[in-house]
């Protein structure tokens, strides 16, 4: 159900990693980055408390409600990280060793510029 939504937020995810380890670039693509995150932290944290008070109200489709409550909770979760990490790359993108040290984090990870965090398929998550 959400899986197609994953696949583009990783996408839209590498790009900032790649943006935010650019000197100056950063601190724009950061400040970015950290809007996106607040934004998809609050759409995570309503689609958690919708999807957790259907399930209480509407038992006979408790199963797909959950899977709204599990699926918000995952974007709360992976919005304040993205804030997090956007703030941090416009801070550190005012100075070239802070984009250089992003740029080595990233370069020094096997999965390169991909996110850290992954999004977990929907259908792992519909028994939690």
């Amino acid at each position: 159900m959400f899986n197609r939504t994953h696949a583009a937020l990783t996408k839209i995810e590498t790009g900032f990693n790649v943006t935010g380890s650019v000197p100056v670039v950063g601190m724009f693509s950061g400040s970015v980055r950290f809007i996106a995150g607040k934004v998809q932290a609050v759409v995570g944290a309503i689609m958690a408390a919708v999807g957790f008070i259907a399930q209480i109200l509407h038992s006979e489709n408790a199963r797909d409600w959950r899977k709204i409550k599990n699926e918000g909770v995952q974007q709360l979760t992976h919005g304040a990280l993205n804030a997090l990490r956007g703030l941090a790359e416009a801070f550190l993108g005012w100075t070239v060793l802070g984009s250089i040290g992003l740029l080595v984090y990233q370069l020094g990870r096997n999965e390169k510029f991909a996110p850290q965090f992954k999004y977990a398929p929907a259908c792992c998550r519909c028994h939690a």
